[in-house]
C-alpha cells in the first residue's frame, strides 16, 4: 500500500464560491418561487453552513435576492445581437430565440426572471427594470437607430416586452405551437415599431 497522501482538493477562489452560492440559489429560487428562497435552504442545497453565507451576502437574502436576479438578467441579455453589418431580420431572428429558448422550456433563468417580477421588492424591481432597459435600448438601436430613443418609443417598446413575456408563458402553458410564436411578436414588433417612428415622441431626447 502506498504511503503517498491522497492530494487535498483544491480550496474556491471567493469569486468561486460566490458563484456557487449564487447557482445554488438560482435553483433554489427556479424550483419553489422566491418564498423558497432561504438561507437555509441555500446551505442544504450548496452543502456550506448558514454563516459561510452571510460571508459572502452580508445582508443575507436580500442580497442574494439581487444576485439571483442579476444572474437571470445578465444570461438573458448579454450578447444581444446589435450589429448593423448583419441583416435586420437574422438579427431579430436571433435575438428572439434567446427568449424563445428560455421562455419556451422554461430554464431556470426565465422562471426567476418572471418570478421577479411579480416579487414587488424595490431593490429587486430597481435591478430587474436595469436589465429591461438593456433590452430597450438594444431594440431601439436595430429598430430606431439610436438607444436613446425618447419618451413615446421608449414606452412602447417596455410594454411590448410586457406583451412578448406574457405571451410566451401563454405559449408554453397552453402547449401551443411554438412555430407560430414568432410571427406574432415579431410582426408586433414592427407594429410597435412603425407606429412610434418618426414621431416627436420617438425621437432622442434632449440633452
Amino acid at each position: 500500500m502506498s504511503d503517498r497522501a491522497a492530494p487535498s482538493a483544491r480550496r474556491m477562489t471567493s469569486q468561486e464560491r460566490r458563484s456557487q452560492l449564487t447557482e445554488a440559489a438560482v435553483d433554489v429560487a427556479a424550483a419553489g418561487g422566491f418564498q423558497a428562497l432561504t438561507l437555509d435552504a441555500v446551505a442544504e442545497r450548496a452543502g456550506v453552513t448558514r454563516n459561510l453565507i452571510y460571508h459572502y451576502f452580508p445582508r443575507g437574502r436580500p442580497d442574494l435576492l439581487l444576485a439571483v436576479v442579476g444572474y437571470a438578467g445578465e444570461e438573458l441579455t448579454h450578447d444581444w445581437l446589435t450589429d448593423s453589418d448583419v441583416p435586420l431580420e437574422e438579427r431579430l431572428i436571433q435575438n428572439f430565440a434567446r427568449f424563445f429558448e428560455h421562455a419556451l422550456e422554461p430554464s431556470r433563468v426565465w422562471l426567476v426572471h418572471r418570478h421577479g417580477r411579480m416579487l414587488g421588492d424595490p431593490e429587486v424591481t430597481a435591478l430587474g427594470e436595469e436589465y429591461r432597459a438593456v433590452i430597450v435600448r438594444a431594440v431601439a438601436l436595430n429598430h430606431l437607430g439610436t438607444e436613446e430613443p425618447g419618451p413615446a418609443a421608449t414606452g412602447a417598446l417596455r410594454a411590448y416586452l410586457d406583451f412578448g413575456e406574457r405571451a410566451l408563458d401563454e405559449w408554453r402553458e397552453r402547449g401551443l405551437d411554438a412555430a407560430d410564436v414568432y410571427p406574432l411578436l415579431a410582426d408586433t414588433l414592427l407594429a410597435v415599431v412603425g407606429s412610434v417612428k418618426g414621431t416627436e415622441g420617438s425621437l432622442p431626447a434632449a440633452r
